[in-house]
């Protein structure tokens, strides 16, 4: 059927071949199970104050997205939301100030900062820091 014979040279290949295929098949990537870090400097739960400072800062080896949202907390409506994806970058801050009339409020008002931050193994980190901001 095959003209071609089986040769010590031959035999030597093709194992080191199977050999090859197998030992890349078993390759895998190691599971991430470590979720991304997240230190929020501000706000500070329970804090009252004219202007919502937020500042905080996250990493991981493999980070893929952050998400921070302000919502009333009378009724869960957003008044601030931000979503950032990540492919090559490891570590990441955000720093931004707000005041009642750049969320669009008049009035001192319950709000909460809500923030997410997920690797590309799916690890979560999430804080909610419950604070005021008054006029």
């Amino acid at each position: 059927m095959f003209n071609t014979p089986i040769t010590p040279t031959y035999k030597t290949r093709l194992l080191f071949g199977l050999l090859l295929m197998i030992g890349l098949l078993s390759c895998g990537k190691e599971k991430d199970e470590s979720p991304p870090g997240l230190n929020i400097s501000a706000p500070v739960e329970g804090q009252v104050k004219n202007f919502l400072d937020v500042n905080f800062t996250f990493g991981d080896y493999h980070l893929a997205s952050m998400d921070i949202s302000i919502n009333k907390s009378s009724d869960n409506s957003v008044l601030f939301s931000r979503h950032n994806t990540y492919s090559t970058v490891q570590n990441d801050s955000f720093s931004q100030g707000f005041t009642l009339s750049a969320l669009g409020l008049t009035a001192t008002t319950q709000v909460k900062v809500n923030i997410t931050v997920t690797d590309e193994g799916r690890n979560v980190t999430s804080k909610t820091i419950n604070c005021t901001i008054t006029p």
